[in-house]
C-alpha cells in the first residue's frame, strides 16, 4: 500500500481501522485491513492527477445487514468524488459512487479478491470497472487530488485493500 497515507480526521474514528495486516494479501504478505468501525486514510497529492489508471484489489469478509460504505474513493479539489466499494444500498452487490450518488452494480459481492479500476482521462471523465466489467462513468470529474481508503460510516464488515497502483497513460 505504501507510505504517505494520513488519517483523514485525526482524533475521530477508530485507530484500529484501517491498518496494515498480514491476515489476507492479494500479492506479497500484507494488505490494508478495515475493521467494522469508522476510519479512513487519505493519500494526498501535491497536484491534481489525470490521464491515468488507478487500480486496487478489494476483499470483503461476508457482511451483516448493517453494512455501510467502504472502499476506494478518488477525490478532486472541488469536492467531487468517484468510488467503488460496498454500501447499505445493497447487501448482495458492489456499488459505484458517482456525482449522482450511489449506483448498485451488477457485480455480486463474494469472499474473493476483486479488481477495482478507475480510468481517468482529462476532458472526458472517469470510467469505473469491477473485475473488468464497466460499472459506471461520469464526465463531472476528470482529475483527482487524493485517494481515500476506508470505512465512511459505522458498523461495516471486515475488508482488505491491496496492490493499489496509479499508472500514468502515455
Amino acid at each position: 500500500i505504501g507510505a504517505h497515507w494520513e488519517p483523514t480526521d485525526p482524533g475521530y474514528g477508530d485507530a484500529r481501522s484501517p491498518q496494515i495486516s498480514d491476515e489476507q494479501a492479494h500479492s506479497g504478505k500484507q494488505s490494508l485491513k478495515m475493521v467494522p468501525t469508522w476510519g479512513v486514510v487519505t493519500r494526498p497529492f501535491d497536484r491534481e492527477v489525470s490521464n491515468c489508471i488507478v487500480t486496487g484489489w478489494f476483499y470483503e469478509v461476508p457482511s451483516t445487514p448493517n453494512d455501510k460504505c467502504r472502499g476506494i474513493v478518488l477525490l478532486a479539489d472541488d469536492g467531487k468524488r468517484v468510488g467503488l466499494g460496498t454500501h447499505r444500498e445493497s447487501l448482495s452487490n458492489y456499488i459505484c459512487y458517482l456525482d449522482t450518488g450511489v449506483k448498485v452494480t451488477d457485480v455480486p459481492k463474494s469472499q474473493a479478491w476483486h479488481e477495482f479500476k478507475f480510468d481517468v482521462t482529462e476532458g472526458e471523465g472517469v470510467v469505473c470497472f469491477i473485475d473488468g466489467v464497466e460499472v459506471g462513468r461520469t464526465d463531472k470529474i476528470d482529475r483527482f487530488s487524493s485517494v481515500q481508503i476506508g470505512e465512511h460510516a459505522w458498523r461495516g464488515s471486515t475488508a482488505f485493500v491491496d496492490d493499489l497502483s496509479i499508472v500514468m497513460k502515455p
